[in-house]
């Protein structure tokens, strides 16, 4: 059913080519698992850490740049050391070796001796419990005052970081405070799978309906493909033919995508491209780094450059990764064709 689902995904957005391409995607060689050092054995703390990455022509992980983390544990540092030492087939344009970017997304999980470490502390419990109540009796000063408490002194494992993120988005959707609701959102999807499966389903279309606020529509069609990998979501088709109907029809309407961003100095921002031309123009602050990282190419821009720049036609899954000072904001417009591109698994 996936594989359907994907080709009738990438047909309607494919951009015209007469030239036949043969790619093969880069491979790990060997199954190794990633490991990083852990808490000490009480600890209770669980880490968690988005990457993206180029593999080389001689197969090796370069250009690791971290999208994403975990505030209660980081080990974004020891997993960019063991993955840097992994080996990899290259990816094969025409079977010929070229650079490909790629997305990893890394837990820890820790085992307590004769502890389950799976699920929420009594105190955990307690606190989430009163935040809910708070927020359903609209008590809001409270509520976010019970949920500091929790995210600093109860959150520990993964279990509860993805209900604490969930919480936490459910009050700044309150508030309307949108750019903490979508921090919030990113991380409760990237910790859906512990979360009941009616709240992971609901958490992948705010996070969808996020992506299409901020006119981020590649990435919205990967929440929409993610929805259908939820175990249990039992999505009827009719009912995923409307949302990517909804999606395209928003996409194509859309011929001028103006976006703005405020970046991080914890991590790098990366966009995956719907259409194939680009301009970036800085409006304040510093820029340290603009990329365009594809499956099979890899291009480093100078910010001159970066105000006018298009795709070759044959370039695959192509997205911008940007860094910069903390606070420095940016405005990205897409123009052009549309853009070949997958959901992300």
């Amino acid at each position: 059913m996936k594989s359907i689902l994907l080709t009738f995904f990438l047909l309607p957005l494919m951009a015209c080519s007469a030239i036949a391409v043969e790619f093969t995607p880069a491979k790990m060689l060997k199954d190794k698992r990633l490991t990083v050092p852990t808490t000490a054995n009480l600890s209770r703390l669980e880490g968690w850490v988005l990457l993206h990455y180029m593999v080389d022509i001689d197969g090796k992980a370069k250009h690791i740049e971290v999208l994403n983390k975990s505030e209660q544990l980081d080990v974004s540092e020891e997993l960019t050391d063991a993955l840097a030492k992994l080996d990899f087939s290259p990816a094969l344009l025409n079977q010929k070796p070229v650079p490909s970017g790629d997305r990893l997304f890394y837990y820890t999980n820790k085992s307590l001796v004769n502890v389950n470490n799976d699920d929420v502390s009594p105190g955990f419990n307690s606190r989430y419990t009163r935040a809910g109540n708070y927020l359903a009796n609209k008590e809001f000063g409270k509520a976010k005052e019970v949920l500091d408490e929790l995210q600093e002194t109860n959150s520990k494992n993964l279990q509860e970081q993805a209900l604490s993120a969930w919480l936490h988005s459910q009050y700044y959707f309150s508030q309307n405070n949108w750019p903490a609701y979508g921090k919030q959102t990113k991380i409760a999807s990237l910790l859906q799978n512990r979360l009941p499966t009616k709240w992971a389903v609901t958490t992948m279309q705010n996070l969808m309906q996020w992506h299409v606020f901020k006119k981020e529509y590649a990435a919205a069609f990967n929440a929409l493909n993610q929805i259908q990998l939820i175990e249990g979501a039992h999505i009827s088709e009719k009912v995923y033919q409307t949302m990517f109907d909804s999606l395209q029809t928003s996409l194509q309407n859309d011929t001028n995508i103006e976006l703005e961003q405020t970046l991080s100095d914890n991590h790098a921002w990366l966009h995956q491209m719907s259409r194939s031309k680009l301009s970036i123009r800085k409006t304040q602050g510093t820029i340290h780094a603009i990329e365009v990282r594809c499956k099979n190419t890899r291009f480093v821009l100078t910010e001159q450059e970066a105000k006018a720049f298009a795709m070759d036609v044959d370039d695959i899954d192509c997205a911008i990764l940007i860094k910069g000072e903390n606070g420095t904001r940016i405005s990205l417009v897409e123009s052009g064709d549309l853009y070949q591109f997958t959901a992300l698994n």
